[in-house]
């Protein structure tokens, strides 16, 4: 490259950088060329709900009688598909796992609750 060209490019970027345009974007640690967009959410619930609400959205899509006529809507069905895969990514797999240990712990806290209090109940030998 020119030093003209490489001036231009670092005063480019140097307008980016000040004026913090580019900042969406994450780059992901563990595929090149892929990016993470950072989503807010008030907790897992939320996390939740938002996934219902897109696959409510996609099922009303993929239900409707007549086309959507749009510019921008070039083809839905994949418009409808990426959507589906947002939706499969923000489901919280790890919590889920988190919430079957933890349904396990209760279970057998129960069980031995329940065999305690069978215990308790029996009457005492008199010797």
């Amino acid at each position: 490259m020119k030093t003209e060209e490489m001036q231009s490019l670092t005063e480019l970027h140097e307008y980016i950088k000040a004026r913090r345009y580019f900042t969406l974007l994450k780059p992901c640690e563990h595929r090149k060329e892929s990016y993470n967009v950072p989503l807010q959410f008030s907790g897992h619930a939320d996390v939740i709900f938002t996934v219902m609400d897109i696959i409510k959205v996609a099922i009303l899509a993929l239900e409707a009688d007549e086309p959507y006529d749009s510019n921008h809507i070039v083809n839905s069905k994949i418009n409808i598909r990426n959507l589906l895969e947002i939706a499969l990514q923000l489901i919280p797999m790890e919590e889920m796992q988190l919430l079957d240990e933890i349904h396990q712990l209760h279970e057998q806290h129960k069980a031995i609750q329940q065999q305690s209090q069978k215990q308790e109940t029996k009457p005492q030998d008199k010797r």
